[in-house]
């Protein structure tokens, strides 16, 4: 993988998440995978990992830290979310509690398979993103990336959170707690170092705010959506976070 591409990859992803109309809110950013699982819901720990590892490249059996193959990138995700699921594709969807398609959410695992109707030939699992895109580490010679769904899937997809498991959080004005500190974390990883991170939607939180609605040209309004958290997550991604 060339440096340029490597330092392409977060710009690249932002746009490719903006297309997709992904919502994801409330997931935790700091560098630490283990406060990441403590301070969010499983699937979006499990994303905020995934993010992080964005251009990587693909090595065959590989479990990271510096590369990764196709489960090897998903085992690795959810292990920073505090679950432990199966190494390979084929056994995570045998074992994991399965999701029909019109109830899939970012954060569940998607497989691919030679034979669609037959479990034993799945080779290929991803993250699900949300409108028809997925991150994976799809294979030899490429990079942990987001890409479109491609044609193979498997109609199930797979929850290790269970079925039940809690989807990914709204912040509005009226939120409190984590979701809030997680924002306001974002928020100074962007420059905005007078914001507080104290869980509660102050003054200074609410001006800064709109200044990233002002500079990326966001609407106002008082729900933080997927454009704001995508746009505010990959360009304070390199900046050091509080924990």
């Amino acid at each position: 993988m060339s440096a340029l591409l490597a330092r392409a990859l977060p710009r690249r992803a932002a746009l490719v998440v903006a297309a997709a109309g992904l919502c994801l809110t409330g997931f935790s950013t700091t560098t630490s995978s283990t406060a990441s699982a403590v301070s969010s819901t499983p699937a979006a720990a499990a994303i905020h990992f995934a993010l992080a590892q964005l251009g990587k490249p693909y090595v065959w059996g590989a479990t990271g830290p510096g590369s990764y193959d196709c489960s090897g990138l998903t085992s690795a995700a959810y292990r920073a979310a505090g679950i432990t699921i199966p190494r390979v594709s084929r056994d995570q969807y045998a074992l994991l509690p399965h999701v029909p398609r019109s109830q899939w959410r970012p954060g569940d695992l998607i497989f691919f398979a030679t034979d669609t109707h037959d479990a034993s030939t799945v080779h290929h699992v991803a993250i699900f993103m949300g409108s028809g895109w997925m991150l994976d580490a799809p294979h030899e010679g490429t990079v942990v990336q987001i890409q479109p769904i491609h044609s193979g899937l498997m109609p199930y997809a797979a929850r290790p959170g269970g079925v039940d498991a809690a989807p990914l959080l709204a912040v509005t004005e009226t939120t409190t707690g984590y979701p809030v500190r997680d924002l306001q974390k974002r928020l100074r990883a962007n420059g905005y170092l007078d914001v507080s991170v104290n869980g509660t939607y102050d003054d200074v939180t609410r001006a800064a705010v709109s200044a990233v609605r002002d500079r990326y040209g966001l609407p106002g309004g008082t729900y933080i959506g997927w454009r704001f958290w995508h746009l505010v997550v990959v360009n304070g991604r390199h900046r050091s976070l509080p924990q």
